[in-house]
């Protein structure tokens, strides 16, 4: 049986986080993993060789459906974490990939006060997580 794998994005817009999930997914693909990417914007700029599926964020994923379930930014962290509130499973391994020094890309793109919230907002969020991944 071949390793079910689901990947949460943001948008499948074309920035450095999207690259990044892409050439996972190709891997995953390649070896022969069933792979479906499910991202919540409504913007499409980089095609995937697998399933895509647009949700919301209160759209109720089935994880048991996936062998890891993969996140990547704030919202696909913050959407694992409420999900697995609601429905806790031990079942599925659920990894995020940090692509930034989250602190300071907040502070430089947002300003202080919002760096100071949802850096620490996003901390929370990771603790749904059974592995963190950081890139750099």
């Amino acid at each position: 049986m071949a390793l079910r794998v689901a990947v949460l994005l943001p948008s499948l817009a074309n920035k450095a986080p999207v690259q990044v999930a892409k050439d996972l997914v190709g891997g995953f693909v390649l070896s022969g993993a069933d792979v479906n990417v499910y991202y919540f914007d409504d913007i499409v700029e980089v095609d995937f060789p697998c399933k895509i599926e647009r949700i919301s964020f209160f759209t109720a994923l089935d994880f048991e459906l996936f062998d890891v379930v993969h996140s990547h930014m704030l919202r696909p962290d913050a959407y694992v974490w409420y999900r697995r509130l609601l429905k806790p499973s031990n079942k599925v391994g659920f990894v995020s990939t940090i692509h930034n020094i989250v602190e300071q890309d907040l502070y430089f793109n947002y300003g202080r006060l919002k760096s100071y919230v949802f850096s620490r907002l996003w901390r929370i969020f990771w603790s749904a997580q059974d592995e963190l991944i950081v890139l750099n």
